[in-house]
C-alpha cells in the first residue's frame, strides 16, 4: 500500500510539473542571475536595474516594459542586463525579456510578466 501511494504522489508531481510550462528564467544553473527586479519587490532606485540569466547562443536581448497605464516600451540589450535612461513615475510595472540568438530568431520566446513597485521619492534634505 505505501509503495501505490509513493508511486501516485510522484506521478502526480511529475503532471503538475507538466501542467504548467516553466518559465525559462525559473530554469537557472548554479552561478546565474536572479531576474530583478523580482516579483513583487519594491524598489527605491528610478529607473531600476533590470538583469536576468545569461543565455548562450544569444546575440541580443529584447526587453519590454509596461507601466501602470498599459503602455509597453520596447528595448533592446547587448548583455543580460539592462538600465533605462528616464526616471520610471511611482507606481506598478511589469517587465519580460526574451533571447534573441544569430539569424535574429528567438531562442527563448518572452519570459513570463514580472510585477514589481517603484515607491514615491523621499528628499534627503
Amino acid at each position: 500500500m505505501r509503495r501505490t501511494w509513493v508511486a501516485l504522489s510522484a506521478l502526480l508531481l511529475t503532471m503538475a510539473c507538466l501542467v504548467h510550462a516553466a518559465d525559462w528564467m525559473d530554469g537557472r544553473k548554479a552561478g546565474d542571475m536572479s531576474p530583478h527586479p523580482a516579483p513583487g519587490s519594491t524598489t527605491h532606485q528610478t529607473p531600476p536595474d533590470f538583469r536576468w540569466p545569461f543565455r548562450d547562443e544569444t546575440v541580443r536581448y529584447d526587453i519590454q516594459v509596461a507601466d501602470q497605464a498599459g503602455a509597453t516600451t520596447t528595448s533592446v540589450a547587448s548583455y543580460n542586463w539592462f538600465n533605462p535612461d528616464s526616471v520610471y513615475q511611482p507606481g506598478t510595472y511589469r517587465w519580460r525579456v526574451r533571447a534573441i540568438k544569430i539569424g535574429w530568431k528567438s531562442l527563448t520566446g518572452w519570459s513570463d510578466w514580472r510585477e514589481f513597485q517603484v515607491a514615491e521619492m523621499r528628499s534627503l534634505l
